[in-house]
């Protein structure tokens, strides 16, 4: 004689058969989440590193431009400069400045002035250039570091 089957029986069986399985499911969802997660912090960490490289590239650009129009005016400072230099080493070096005023002869006397004229034009532009060349460091401040302009 075959046994009656239990009704109760067979269901706590597969009960328990559903439960075997469901921790299986419940550790896929987790991981499926937890890749959605991942997926996503990556797309906005990509997104973050985008913008700060951007953010450097524009820095760097206005700082390279503030290089070169200080290296400009500076350039042209030293040069103003060196013809100033000259313009009064020759007027100091020139034999006729040695030779007392009232031994001095009308062209001596006249290159004396031409060579002081020349100093005063090499003079007077330097003193523009250094105008320049202030105005331009005003114009064109050190920027604040990256770590100030860019949101880190």
């Amino acid at each position: 004689m075959i046994p009656e089957p239990d009704p109760v029986r067979a269901e706590w069986e597969a009960e328990k058969g559903r439960l075997r399985h469901h921790p299986v499911r419940m550790v896929g969802v987790v991981l499926t989440v937890i890749s959605l997660f991942a997926l996503g912090m990556a797309v906005y960490s990509a997104y973050l590193f985008r913008e700060y490289t951007r953010c450097q590239a524009a820095y760097n650009e206005n700082l390279n431009e503030r290089t070169r129009i200080i290296t400009e005016v500076g350039a042209a400072e030293r040069e103003a400069e060196r013809r100033r230099s000259d313009a009064l080493d020759a007027t100091l070096l020139d034999p006729a400045i040695r030779t007392p005023a009232a031994e001095r002869t009308p062209a001596e006397t006249a290159r004396i002035q031409e060579l002081y004229a020349e100093y005063v034009v090499a003079a007077e532009a330097l003193q523009s250039e250094r105008v320049a060349s202030d105005a331009a460091r005003i114009t064109n401040p050190v920027p604040p570091p990256p770590s100030q302009v860019c949101d880190a």
